[in-house]
């Protein structure tokens, strides 16, 4: 025992640390683990909350609608670079081709590219350059507005417009009655003096009989053969000049005392004019489409036989007239603060209509920004079993639609008695409703400003630079 304590008292480090590496290797391992076990829980507690972050950082992948009958797509889901590429690929392309269906339909309502082509339409240009939207640099206004003027009344060698649109639709009046009355003269006269001879006498009832049979087919045949020439009937007169809410045919006296307005005023009812001119022409349009391209055998042929008047109302909001058609709804008007209320689109993001308006709905109003709409009356005698065709034919010229549409039948001797041969097929005599959309993508680029101004059409915003 002695000789232990002795080694010890000797030994005393060696005992001293060999006492602290027994106690400390326990307390070590459970110290250790216990701080194991918090840094396992902290860094546990880390990336579960960098793991909750990237599970809930989900994004929505989107493709806009584009159409009516076609819904646009939604899918949210997590971060993902294919998808990223995929939904940034579909709308790229989405986005082109919506930009090129703008563009043809622009372009078609103006009458140019392949479609307007196909059915030998033309551009619609102003009837004198530098005129619309302003005044050409270095060019005299007051020069371009008497150009202008003699353009619409077919003057100082310029040809009449509202004629020209009828020769290019193979359209005419009848024969000419003083002259087909001359033929006919001429033709009794020696019809008379074969049958006479050499004697002076009267004609037995037999022989007058026999003559009047004679001329009758000889006024039939000129008749026909009037119909043969054309592809439809008409003439000047079916544009009628303006009255009340109605836009029309100039006259040079109404254009005279035009000259003695302000020039503001000049432009703005030139370009009216001439906006009348494209609605007119869109028009004879569909009625050379319905006949065929004016291609048919004359007016037995043709599906539109004759055009007695058309009439358009003036646009809306211009002139002094009514306001905004969809703006004059008192439908639209908010009963508490009384003012317009544009309708609710039928489908988001789409141009909204007003069923007060049309059947279509379609207005100009300040609640649409895409287009304008003209409203036009035609009446005409029509085949009455390819009367199908007509309204199909005034689907397919232009963005116009047939609104409303009253037939009543036709005197056809009556009208025969007046030179009009419509042949044997059966005819009804037709009011129709047009209405007539013109997109503002291509016209308010040669609207004049007060046009604008007048019709709220508001300039494109620009940038703090000031650049367009």
């Amino acid at each position: 025992m002695s000789n232990a304590l002795a080694w010890v008292k000797k030994n005393l480090m060696i005992v001293i640390f060999s006492v602290i590496i027994v106690a400390v290797l326990p307390a070590g391992f459970v110290m250790s683990r216990s701080w194991g076990e918090q840094v396992r829980s902290k860094q546990e507690k880390a990336a579960n909350a960098e793991m909750g972050k990237v599970t809930s950082a989900s994004v929505e992948y989107t493709l806009p609608q584009f159409e009516p009958g076609a819904q646009g797509v939604s899918l949210r889901t997590e971060p993902n670079d294919s998808l990223t590429a995929w939904f940034r690929e579909k709308r790229e392309a989405l986005n082109a081709q919506a930009a090129d269906i703008v563009k043809r339909a622009s372009d078609f309502n103006k009458g140019v590219g392949r479609e307007a082509a196909a059915l030998g339409r033309r551009e619609h240009t102003p009837l004198i350059d530098g005129i619309f939207p302003s005044f050409a640099a270095g060019t005299d206004p007051s020069q371009k507005l008497f150009e202008f003027e003699d353009a619409l009344l077919g003057k100082r060698g310029r040809p009449d417009p509202f004629r020209s649109m009828l020769v290019r639709a193979r359209a005419d009046a009848p024969v000419d009655p003083i002259r087909l009355a001359e033929t006919l003269r001429d033709m009794e006269t020696r019809e008379t003096e074969k049958i006479k001879g050499a004697i002076s006498r009267e004609l037995t009832p037999e022989e007058r009989s026999r003559l009047s049979q004679a001329l009758l087919e000889r006024r039939l045949g000129e008749y026909r053969m009037r119909a043969a020439e054309i592809s439809f009937y008409a003439s000047p007169d079916l544009f009628p000049t303006g009255t009340g809410d109605s836009t029309g045919r100039p006259t040079e006296t109404e254009l005279n005392q035009l000259s003695r307005e302000g020039e503001a005023k000049r432009v703005l009812w030139f370009f009216v004019y001439q906006w009348d001119l494209w609605t007119y022409e869109d028009i004879l349009d569909a009625v050379r489409v319905a006949n065929r391209g004016g291609e048919s055998s004359g007016v037995e042929g043709s599906v539109v036989k004759r055009i007695e008047k058309i009439t358009l109302k003036r646009p809306e909001g211009l002139l002094g007239s009514a306001p905004i058609v969809g703006d004059a709804s008192r439908a639209n008007l908010d009963p508490l603060t009384g003012e317009i209320m544009a309708p609710t689109a039928a489908v988001a993001g789409m141009v909204p209509t007003d069923p007060n308006v049309s059947i279509t709905g379609r207005a100009g109003a300040s609640w649409n920004p895409m287009y304008d709409v003209r409203r036009a009356s035609m009446t005409a005698v029509v085949s009455s079993a390819r009367l199908n065709e007509f309204v199909a034919a005034i689907h397919r010229t232009n963005f116009m639609t047939v609104t409303d549409l009253d037939a009543s039948p036709v005197d056809v001797y009556e009208d025969l008695r007046e030179g009009y041969y419509y042949g044997a097929e059966h005819v009804v005599r037709v009011k129709v409703e047009i209405e007539c959309v013109y997109l503002r993508s291509w016209m308010t680029s040669i609207m004049p400003s007060i046009v604008k101004e007048l019709m709220g059409i508001k300039p494109p915003p620009t940038d703090e630079g000031g650049q367009g």
